[in-house]
């Protein structure tokens, strides 16, 4: 009796032990830091969008659950297949390859480097801890991008407020400003800020994105290309947010603008000349908003059909 009770007592004692072996690593995963940028804690997303480009989610979690993006109509998709990483907590450095990249996760502060296989560091970003700016290097090169206006051609050195129309930029010479958060490196490397929306400081040794909505950085959502020639970053662009729709066919035709109007008469003369001339015209454009005495704003709103 004696004998077979401590043989009970030893198959117990070897269950109990193996038990905890299981469960340590569940416990141990439990004590690991929280991901968190400021006091926020957050989930770290790493997507696959093609062999070139990769997808930087940092969202943050409440009630245990991440808020999801706002659909802003920008992408093409909202999502691109399941994502390569998931991450709540990062104890340590952590490398995880997606198509033609490499992506290392540092922790404490987070910072994020994409590097090709052969080594070429395409782009590293991190958080500005004191004013939670997003940061990113640009590199030696040339950058291009950031849409339409604004100073030429090389955006190196400037601050640009990401302001859109009339009173972007110098009107005057450069027209009207049309800002899309897209920047180009002529070392080879794209990168597309989908989130948060805010000015980008190119005028030191790394640049930044200030978020507009009163310094918030969250949620972060970037997407990072690599890739040897603009050409490939452009078409790795158009599978994010889309390819140009075909205009209309009357946009291809002969347009007629004018600014100068002074009255309906003015107006409707225009579309008779062109009908006595027989000239071919598709649209008749007419401006008058702060330019001149009459116009649409000023209730001249006579329409005239060219045949």
């Amino acid at each position: 009796m004696k004998d077979r009770f401590n043989r009970r007592d030893a198959m117990k004692g070897v269950f109990f032990a193996g038990t905890m072996a299981m469960m340590e690593p569940a416990r141990a995963e439990l004590l690991e830091p929280q991901l968190s940028i400021g006091s926020t804690p957050v989930e770290l997303n790493l997507t696959a969008v093609s062999a070139h480009t990769v997808r930087i989610t940092i969202q943050p979690i409440r009630g245990g659950k991440i808020v999801p993006l706002e659909a802003d109509g920008a992408l093409v998709e909202r999502e691109w297949g399941p994502a390569l990483a998931q991450i709540r907590s990062l104890p340590a450095q952590q490398n995880l390859r997606s198509g033609n990249l490499i992506i290392s996760l540092s922790p404490r502060p987070l910072k994020i480097r994409v590097q090709t296989r052969t080594g070429r560091v395409v782009q590293e970003l991190a958080l500005d801890e004191a004013s939670t700016d997003l940061l990113f290097n640009i590199g030696d090169g040339h950058l291009f991008g950031l849409g339409q206006g604004g100073p030429q051609f090389d955006r190196r050195g400037n601050i640009d407020a990401m302001v859109s129309g009339q009173g972007g930029y110098e009107l005057g010479t450069h027209g009207s400003r049309v800002p899309i958060q897209f920047l180009i490196g002529s070392e080879g490397w794209g990168m597309f800020v989908h989130a948060p929306l805010g000015a980008f400081d190119l005028s030191g040794k790394r640049g930044r994105v200030r978020a507009f909505n009163n310094g918030a950085s969250l949620p972060i959502d970037v997407f990072i290309i690599g890739a040897d020639h603009s050409a490939e970053i452009l078409e790795e662009y158009a599978k994010i947010t889309g390819y140009p729709e075909l205009p209309p066919l009357w946009s291809f035709g002969y347009q007629q603008s004018h600014r100068t109007l002074d009255a309906p008469d003015e107006i409707l003369a225009e579309a008779q000349t062109f009908r006595e001339k027989r000239l071919p015209c598709d649209a008749m454009i007419y401006l008058g908003t702060g330019f001149c005495p009459n116009g649409w704003n000023t209730n001249n709103v006579e329409c005239a059909r060219i045949p």
